[in-house]
């Protein structure tokens, strides 16, 4: 799952910082791993929470776009 994934990263860059200081760019990656896994989260558990109604892709779509109008979206989603 996203949520095990993004913890084990967490997991291996907590070792990591114990022995060295990552670089700038590592860290800023980092973050938005943390980020981007968080949204993704809320979003498949909103998802879930509406899986006896019916599909709307209307919606879906304007979740989704609504990640990309975020500051800092042109940096983590490219």
């Amino acid at each position: 799952s996203v949520g095990k994934c993004e913890s084990d990263l967490q997991q291996d860059y907590v070792a990591l910082r114990t022995l060295t200081t990552p670089s700038q760019d590592f860290r800023r990656k980092m973050d938005s791993c943390s980020s981007v896994s968080t949204e993704m989260m809320l979003l498949l558990k909103r998802r879930y929470a509406d899986v006896d109604k019916e599909f709307d892709a209307i919606a879906v779509k304007d979740s989704l776009l609504q990640l990309l109008q975020r500051e800092d979206a042109k940096s983590m989603y490219g």
